[in-house]
């Protein structure tokens, strides 16, 4: 900015001095000096101004030159300045991205995309969603989704993601191929990320399971499940929809066992029963309806059902915070 400014006050000047020389040395009036002085430092030269004495000649002769000089400088000046603020703000944003950690990639946008972003910001996950259009990009910018545009089978953009220090990504692309070979990819640039695929095939989850997904979510068959159960069994349909939404009934908790909930153990649970454990996953096994005589092991994750007050109040007996 501070050059922009001495480059318009030396033009300044010399639209002040040209024209003060041109009305002495030439006799013309302010007007006229100042006109001729603002077509010579231009080079427009319309020529039905022109000096008519040595003087002005070489008067003319130095505008012209000096102009053309101060015009050279001017544009190189602006232009300059604004290319070092867009780096500037390039390079800024760039360090804001990589700042970003332990948080949440996912790649694709659709309405389950929407869905999943949604539960993780209410659940207090930083996400940043890639995609591959601009104008989709921009849209979700617009309703203050952190967005990237960029290829995710390009390891440079899923760098510009935060990819490296990210806790887990989710691949929700609508083609599998596509899905494979962005998993294949991530885990090459964060080989101890979570990774969850969301699938349209039932037969892709060999595939992505040798590839390295932890989980991979088979959409048909949940939605399928829910439909028919919409038909059939009203009651448990709504009851899955109140914990797929996470409204203000039941709700679904998960704790990972520490040293502090093993000596307490699923008898501490809660004490007027609102709350149970539903299941327990130790070592990608999953054990149902556990008894409060189970023995639990370090590493184990509880899933907890009860209203979502409950469940918090139970994670924290467990935790032995109250």
């Amino acid at each position: 900015m501070r050059n922009i400014l001495i480059a318009l006050l030396l033009l300044l000047t010399l639209l002040l001095g040209g024209t003060v020389l041109a009305r002495q040395i030439e006799h013309l009036s302010t007007f006229d000096a100042l006109y001729y002085t603002v077509t010579v430092l231009s080079t427009v030269g319309f020529g039905d101004i022109t000096p008519k004495t040595g003087g002005g000649k070489w008067l003319f002769i130095g505008l012209a030159l000096v102009g053309l000089a101060t015009y050279g400088y001017i544009v190189s000046t602006v232009v300059g300045t604004v290319t070092e603020a867009a780096v500037r703000r390039e390079v800024l944003g760039l360090r804001g991205r990589n700042r970003m950690e332990n948080h949440c990639v996912l790649i694709g946008w659709d309405g389950l995309g929407e869905v999943t972003y949604n539960e993780l910001h209410q659940n207090g996950v930083e996400t940043v969603v890639l995609v591959s259009d601009e104008l989709q990009m921009r849209e979700l910018r617009r309703h203050e989704i952190e967005a990237r545009v960029g290829d995710p089978q390009r390891i440079e953009d899923l760098s510009d993601a935060g990819i490296a220090a990210a806790r887990a990504v989710v691949f929700n692309l609508p083609n599998e191929t596509d899905n494979l070979l962005a998993l294949l990819k991530v885990k090459r640039v964060n080989p101890r990320i979570q990774t969850v695929v969301v699938s349209r095939r039932r037969d892709m989850e060999g595939v992505y399971q040798q590839a390295g997904a932890d989980r991979v979510v088979y959409v048909a068959d949940i939605g399928g499940r829910l439909v028919a159960s919409t038909v059939f069994e009203p009651a448990v349909a709504r009851v899955l929809l109140d914990l797929a939404e996470a409204a203000t009934g039941l709700d679904l908790a998960q704790v990972t066992v520490d040293e502090q909930v093993m000596l307490r153990g699923l008898k501490n649970l809660s004490s007027d029963g609102s709350c149970v454990a539903v299941a327990i996953e130790r070592e990608r096994e999953l054990i149902p309806y556990p008894n409060p005589d189970t023995p639990l092991r370090i590493g184990d994750t509880l899933v907890l059902l009860g209203p979502s007050n409950e469940t918090r109040r139970a994670i924290q007996t467990l935790r032995g915070a109250v």
